[in-house]
């Protein structure tokens, strides 16, 4: 512990709930409620409090069925959302069926969604189907940051990469490295590494 920081009291259970399906991106606080994103690609507003579903957005389709090297399955919202307390925006990025990657933009009070735009960009992987949105989004100087990568133990070529896309949705391009002018970086991972 450090400096004056109190030794934590005694965890207790506040509230329990039920939701659809799994969470693998991490649940926050966004202005006194849980925001909850699901692997069937819907986002929750629970009460920080009691528990109570406050607004709940189910926005697109998982990718059910055979995948081979997919542990998760369906696969929806599996990366961390990332919140813009200046616009008061969530971010989070659907996989939905066809193996499109969507980054929606909800307001927090409602969950309405303000924007929704696809950030695939065309790219030289052999199996577009390997490439997953994991890693926690993140926003900063005015542009979201959306990272991806690949299925469990990289089962088959893809290039990882970072897109950037400003908060308000349209298509201006941040460039610091990559072949297309939304990435601002990439790597492959060859077959059989």
């Amino acid at each position: 512990m450090a400096g004056n920081t109190p030794p934590p009291g005694t965890l207790h259970l506040s509230w329990r709930g039920t939701l659809d399906l799994a969470v693998y991106g991490e649940p926050w606080d966004v202005d006194g409620n849980v925001v909850v994103p699901k692997e069937n690609d819907t986002l929750y507003a629970l009460s920080l409090v009691a528990g109570a579903i406050f607004w709940k957005d189910h926005d697109g389709w998982p990718v059910t069925g055979v995948v081979p090297c997919l542990v998760i399955l369906p696969l929806g919202i599996t990366g961390t959302p990332a919140y813009a307390p200046l616009t008061q925006t969530i971010f989070a990025v659907t996989e939905e069926t066809g193996f499109k990657h969507v980054l929606d933009a909800f307001t927090p009070t409602t969950g309405t969604v303000i924007w929704s735009r696809q950030v695939d960009i065309p790219m030289p992987s052999k199996v577009s189907r390997a490439v997953q949105q994991r890693p926690g989004l993140a926003v900063a100087s005015g542009y979201v940051y959306v990272g991806f990568g690949g299925l469990d133990e990289g089962c088959a070529q893809y290039r990882g990469r970072v897109v950037a896309l400003p908060r308000s949705g349209t298509w201006a391009t941040l460039t610091l490295g990559g072949a297309h002018p939304l990435v601002i970086g990439q790597f492959e991972l060859p077959e059989g590494r």
